[in-house]
Formats: C-alpha cells, structure tokens, sequence
C-alpha cells in the first residue's frame, strides 16, 4: 500500500470541482493507494517523464511517485492537464 498525498495547490483545484467529479476523484485516490497495480494509468512522456497521469471522465490527476508516497500536485480538465 502506498501513501497518498496532495499538494495544497492539487486540494484547492479538487475543492473548485463539481461534487460529482470530486467523487469520483476520491474512488480514484483509494485506488491510487494500491500503487503500482492501478489501472489507467499512463506515463508521461518529454518535458514530463517521470511523471503519470490517471484519467477520471474529461478530468485527469497529475502525480509522481516519491519512494513508498504518491504526490498528486494537479488535477485538471483534459485541455489544461500538461500545461504548467
């Protein structure tokens, strides 16, 4: 099991969502827990290799992997996931 966090800037994106999407954010938090058996998600590539992206509906959760801790530092609409 691996630890979940998220950066202050990924919680104040995650409570500016609709509660329909922060549900279902939250069921993909708990999956993320059972880090590296999660399905869905996809390694970035270029400018953001090392990083790995989980896709909720048109939403997705940017995040890396810190030793045994997850760090989920956005979440973002499609359009605006891979922009800085």
């Amino acid at each position: 099991m691996a630890k979940v966090e998220m950066t202050k800037k990924a919680a104040r994106q995650y409570e500016n969502l609709p509660l329909i999407v922060q549900n279902r954010l939250i069921g993909a938090i708990r999956r993320l827990a059972g880090w590296p058996n999660v399905a869905g998600v996809k390694a970035l590539a270029g400018d953001l290799r090392g990083w790995y992206r989980l896709r909720i509906g048109d939403y997705r959760m940017r995040f890396f992997v810190r030793g045994d801790c997850i760090v989920i530092d956005k979440i973002a609409h499609r359009r605006n996931i891979y922009e800085n």
